[in-house]
């Protein structure tokens, strides 16, 4: 388990519920970096993710970053605030993104009128209960370098001789913000498995050679 993976979609992107929902509201498009909820502010918007990838992060004052969860297309964002209180988190897009916007109050009437739409829903909240549980547990008892490999592990894909490739360019900043550490100590673990031949680093593209022991 990783701090911060991409969410199951909540729909399939051609469900007819969700297209449905998409109507219920208005399409919008927006560039890579923009942030469409801020940590703090009053929610009246979900969003239905269309096309490209939300960045689900929370922060403290001097700007330090953990990355929650990613979320892609079919997927939905700010049904968390339908209970009125502040966002806890804040949205950004990771790549150029359309999304389906409806307001909170017509979001809320659907789930009245739509058993289906309320228990996926409720499903999708448990589910992400489940998860911060298993991030909390994480963070309290892993060491930095059990989640740093947890995390490649999970993105890495096979590739042409043996190997895997982690697809994303990743900085190791991007790195320490999804498993809650510093740079700092990303970089001492990255150190580590270069020296002991289980990764290598070239631009940003991250080749796992062989599997990582699970602790150092």
């Amino acid at each position: 388990m990783v701090v911060a993976k991409q969410d199951e979609a909540l729909f399939p992107i051609d469900d007819p519920l969700f297209n449905e929902l998409v109507g219920e509201g208005v399409v919008r498009s927006y560039p890579k970096k923009a942030i469409l909820i801020s940590e703090g502010d009053d929610g009246n918007s979900v969003y239905l993710v269309l096309s490209g990838r939300l960045k689900i992060y929370t922060s403290d004052e001097s700007g330090k970053e953990l990355v929650l969860a990613f979320c892609g297309p079919g997927d939905i964002v700010g049904e968390m605030a339908l209970d009125g209180s502040k966002r806890c988190a804040t949205v950004m897009t990771a790549e150029p993104t359309r999304c389906g916007v409806i307001t909170h109050a017509r979001f809320r009437e659907r789930i009245k009128n739509d058993p289906d739409l309320a228990m996926r829903v409720i499903t999708r909240l448990i589910r992400r209960s489940r998860t911060a549980t298993k991030a909390a547990k994480e963070l309290a008892l892993a060491s930095v370098y059990s989640r740093v490999v947890n995390l490649l592990s999970d993105l890495a894909m096979p590739a042409a001789g043996g190997v895997r490739i982690v697809q994303e360019k990743l900085s190791q900043q991007d790195i320490a913000h999804r498993v809650g550490s510093s740079r700092d100590m990303v970089n001492k673990v990255f150190k580590e498995l270069v020296q002991g031949g289980y990764i290598e680093v070239n631009n940003r593209e991250i080749v796992l050679l062989k599997t990582p022991p699970a602790h150092w």
